[in-house]
């Protein structure tokens, strides 16, 4: 499209079409077909896991089933084992158990000498089976925790349970620490492509367990046989879907299809035929056909996937560009423009190791806390917002919950329990060194007062498709503009009227 002359097509365009501009993951959009788009993609901080993050010790759960080992005597006949924070109880009970009912036992010892004899509340909280309490570690001799679990006679009783110590009753079970690592980008990237999502590339014909894939241009498969067995087709890479809904071929009688996502770290498939929903966390990886065992077909489908609930009017073949923009270092938040490579970097993250001069901020007697203080430790933080990988962050209206991390401008100010596990600046500084040396360092994010400048290596041009426009990002989310297409404008308005007589 030409745009140096005063009265070039895009000075035309620029005149008559309306601007476009629009947001989200996916983006789709109907821009004047050639003309350039401009697309920009932002990202936050990404958290690991849920809930609020406190260190071992620091939370309300104040047993480490790290140091539990289980009840080995078999009490009723039963089998103790802990998995992970998780005690099991299985087995057929003995012939001490008469009827159905609650029997109390020793579930395990616990070596935490510091819990003893402190009036700790102990709560049991059934995942699996009935509990109704729990108790001990009631003296300073004391090491064992006990429950009392429903057992029915000749039945192969299965309870699963975990079990907290705490200082005051329990609303909600809490694991001993919450430490939510977080994580930057090295690269960025940004596809536009059509409407639809799913690339089929050419691949050499095959022919297993009786059935025959081929590929056909523009992106069909022919499909042929008597399956002998479930027999799957080659793969073809999804690299990126955001969160949202998806439609995707109905391929018929004795077909089916299937994306690989990764979810909670393990490998999920989803049925790909028709609508398909895609949660935040979910890592697509692949899209595949599958012949059931027996069928015998012979056809040639056109595979796709396209954004939203339901099927495109008429099928078109994958066509896109990918531009990957390489950061000049590791960032937590910020913008980056995938045509010129402008980017502004918004949040910043310090690590903490131990070898940070800590100073005494002084206590508060009424509140039982100490504070530690790290003075210009941060650059001009905006005071809107911070994340910590291991401390709360969240303030209180009153006063600050033990084992907080304050952000003020330049300066770290961590608010702890004067009877906690960081009474003093060694206790902390040797907490700091652990994590740092087991690969969980302290992290702090902190958004900038002001953004800093940079330039990403890896951006080009990218021209508007005719039709369907879809951006998508491994970013957070995109801001596309360019210009309208005025003719799906005016057809988008003679359907809106036309539905109304």
């Amino acid at each position: 499209m030409s745009e140096d002359a005063p009265w070039s097509s895009k000075h035309i365009i620029d005149m008559l079409c309306p601007p476009l501009e629009e947001s989200g993951n996916p983006v789709v959009c109907y821009p004047v077909a050639g003309y350039p788009l401009g697309v920009k993609a932002k990202w936050e901080p990404m958290q690991e896991g849920s809930g609020t993050p406190y260190p071992a010790g620091g939370g309300k759960q104040l047993l480490d089933t790290n140091k539990c080992v289980p009840t080995v005597g078999k009490p009723y006949g039963m089998t103790i084992t802990l998995d992970g924070d998780v005690f099991k109880v299985s087995g057929v009970p003995n012939e001490e158990v008469t009827a159905t009912e609650f029997y109390s036992f020793a579930a395990c010892t616990c070596s935490q000498e510091e819990l003893r004899g402190k009036g700790y509340k102990v709560t049991a909280w059934a995942i699996k089976g009935k509990v109704n309490s729990a108790w001990g570690l009631r003296t300073e001799s004391e090491n064992s925790l006990a429950i009392a679990a429903e057992l029915t006679p000749g039945v192969n009783n299965d309870i699963q349970l975990r079990l907290m110590v705490s200082k005051d009753t329990p609303t909600a079970w809490e694991p001993y620490e919450n430490i939510r690592p977080i994580k930057g980008r090295d690269s960025v990237r940004v596809e536009r492509c059509g409407e639809n999502l799913l690339n089929i590339k050419p691949f050499n014909k095959d022919t297993y367990k009786g059935i025959t894939y081929e590929y056909v241009p523009d992106g069909g498969i022919h499909v042929s046989g008597t399956a002998l067995t479930s027999v799957d087709s080659p793969t073809f890479p999804v690299w990126l879907l955001p969160p949202g809904k998806y439609f995707g071929l109905e391929l018929g009688s004795g077909i089916s299809a299937s994306i690989v996502v990764q979810r909670n770290g393990k490998n999920l498939w989803l049925n790909a035929k028709g609508s398909f929903e895609i949660l935040a966390g979910d890592v697509t990886k692949y899209w595949y056909a599958i012949v059931s065992a027996g069928a015998t077909v012979d056809k040639t489908v056109y595979p796709y996937i396209v954004p939203g609930t339901t099927a495109p009017t008429t099928y078109t073949p994958y066509i896109g560009q990918t531009n990957t923009l390489t950061l000049p270092e590791t960032m937590y938040g910020g913008e980056v423009d995938a045509v010129t490579g402008d980017g502004k970097e918004t949040w910043k993250l310090v690590t903490l190791d131990g070898t940070e001069q800590w100073r005494d901020n002084g206590s508060v007697p009424s509140r039982k806390e100490q504070q530690w203080a790290l003075y210009d430790g941060l650059k001009p933080y905006s005071g809107t917002f911070a994340i910590s990988s291991h401390f709360d962050n969240t303030k209180g209206s009153v006063s600050y919950p033990a084992n907080f991390v304050r952000i003020a401008k330049t300066s770290i100010v961590l608010h702890v329990a004067s009877d906690g596990p960081f009474a003093t600046v060694g206790d902390l500084k040797s907490y700091l060194a652990a994590q740092y040396a087991a690969g969980t360092p302290v992290q702090i994010c902190y958004k900038l007062a002001t953004p800093t400048t940079f330039t990403a290596t890896g951006a080009q041009p990218l021209p508007a498709l005719a039709g369907a426009n879809t951006i998508l990002t491994d970013a957070d989310s995109a801001t596309v503009t360019g210009r309208a297409d005025p003719i799906k404008r005016i057809t988008d308005l003679e359907d809106a009227v036309a539905s109304q007589t």
